[in-house]
């Protein structure tokens, strides 16, 4: 009696172990990522502690594979704008970086725009041997057979997972008003959701296992998942978001790696034969000095990273006080550092007035010294100045739009030239330009970026300028032009924003 009951002991264990040994052979799947690292190759110094580095980063990938298992290794877009490297080099040699890792996939981000379409198409893509996807951005004016400018999706099988993977980009629809309009003159951002629905309504049979690899920010992902079923994993990227616990929407899980490859991402997921998740682990891996740089991706780094450093390290002047704010300060109020580049832009071109967007603006610079590198990184855009005659109607509604509707936005102005008082429900209640009420039919000279002329973070008032020069003066130049003719940074005068 008892052998009899043993023996079926024996058989269900028998059974049990036979279904873990064949779910673990194409059931499970590690999935690494990173987003936003805006060519940020060196580590970054935070709270005094350094961290980031890609050659770190590296060194985390490389251990993570040598562990053996089902690896996919992901990026959620932006790897050009925001570093020294970057001004120089233009997202070549963060996308160059991932190549070495052997990176999987990317997806095109909104700053990928930033140095021109055809630089994008014909020398920034081509450089790299993985996929750079986006499935929602055609041309303008296209045949219904012709594909858009970017390869919309790819498909993959990992080791011995059992099942093919699918995986598509998303590029926010909002690039033409975070980049240079010019930069997407011809292209059309679809809606995400749209396409989404009809890509996977032709997958849903053929393809278990769909990620979603988008720039639309945290956001947008929780819409997109909200209102799109059949997305197993969203890899997103934009908002920036350190996301520790994948957001779940539905049966979708939203993964964030945060920013500057300061964190590593990696989720471990488990799938049914039916590829849906059925458990799943997420960790973000802190890019500290534990992890030494990878050797061999600092052998490839050392003839750029001599060259950055040659010049970046040159020092301007003496620095008495912290100068900027961090993001989202600096896109919500006034700041020294804002008000420092508009009272430049003002003077080298005899303005009335002097405005840019907060969005140009990233990084703060600390005491004691300035660099031509903290400036670079500071203002990373270097954008080109152009001198408009704007009638003061048209001025107060650039004014209006600004400071009523990009508070906590790239578009949040920074100001010369004029005094703006706010009403404590943030409406734009008066202006002062030169110590006088803004008069609506009076002209005024009004100094800005090409980015906002072009409209640019939505400023599309400009349109209504009288005249608009192109000055061939550009921000960071001039900044660094300023600073380098004085022996310390002159504190610039504050209250240009008062809320009342």
């Amino acid at each position: 009696m008892f052998k009899k009951y043993y023996f079926l002991i024996f058989i269900i264990i028998l059974i049990l172990v036979t279904f873990q040994s064949v779910f673990a052979e194409f059931g499970h799947l590690t999935i690494l990522y990173l987003n936003d690292t805006h060519e940020h190759i060196l580590p970054d110094t935070q709270d005094g502690e350094e961290i980031g580095g890609l050659a770190r980063v590296a060194t985390i990938v490389k251990q993570i594979e040598d562990e053996g298992g089902n690896i996919l290794f992901l990026h959620a877009g932006d790897h050009i704008t925001g570093s020294v490297f970057s001004n120089v080099y233009h997202g070549k040699i963060d996308m160059m970086c991932f190549d070495y890792m052997g990176l999987d996939a990317t997806v095109v981000g909104n700053h990928e725009f930033d140095a021109g379409f055809d630089y994008l198409i014909n020398e920034l893509i081509p450089s790299v041997s993985y996929p750079v996807l986006s499935a929602n951005i055609e041309y303008e004016n296209t045949l219904s057979n012709e594909s858009g400018p970017f390869m919309p999706y790819c498909i993959t099988e990992v080791g011995d997972f059992g099942m093919p993977i699918i995986i598509y980009g998303l590029t926010t629809p909002d690039t033409p008003v975070q980049t240079n309009p010019d930069n997407v003159e011809g292209l059309i951002f679809n809606d995400p959701v749209g396409v989404s629905t009809g890509l996977i309504e032709g997958w849903k049979d053929r393809y278990p296992v769909i990620i979603a690899l988008t720039h639309l920010g945290l956001s947008g992902d929780k819409f997109l998942a909200k209102e799109v079923d059949g997305i197993d994993i969203i890899i997103g990227g934009h908002s920036h978001s350190f996301i520790y616990k994948p957001v779940k929407v539905g049966d979708t899980l939203i993964c964030q790696a945060g920013q500057y490859g300061w964190y590593v991402g990696k989720i471990d997921l488990k799938f049914n034969e039916e590829g849906e998740v059925v458990n799943y682990k997420n960790t973000l891996i802190k890019v500290s000095d534990k992890y030494s740089d990878d050797e061999g991706l600092m052998e490839t780094l050392a003839p750029y990273i001599e060259e950055v450093e040659g010049f970046s390290s040159q020092i301007l002047c003496k620095l008495d006080f912290t100068l900027g704010e961090e993001t989202d300060i600096t896109r919500s109020r006034e700041t020294n550092l804002g008000d420092l580049i508009t009272d430049i832009m003002r003077a080298e071109t005899g303005a009335d007035v002097a405005i840019t967007n907060s969005g140009g603006i990233r990084a703060v610079i600390y005491p004691p010294k300035v660099t031509v590198g903290d400036i670079m990184k500071a203002m990373p855009f270097n954008g080109g100045i152009v001198l408009c005659e704007m009638k003061g109607a048209d001025l107060l509604n650039v004014f209006k739009h600004g400071y009523e509707n990009q508070v906590n936005s790239g578009g949040y102005p920074q100001v010369s030239g004029a005094r703006v008082f706010i009403s404590e429900d943030g409406k734009v209640e008066d202006v002062l330009i030169n110590n006088e009420k803004i008069d609506a039919d009076k002209v005024y000279e009004v100094a800005t970026v090409k980015f906002m002329v072009s409209g640019g973070d939505g400023y599309t008032m400009f349109e209504n300028a009288l005249s608009a020069v192109d000055t061939g003066l550009y921000q960071t130049d001039l900044m660094i032009n300023f600073l380098s003719d004085r022996d310390t940074v002159p504190q610039p005068e504050m209250g240009r924003v008062v809320v009342e």
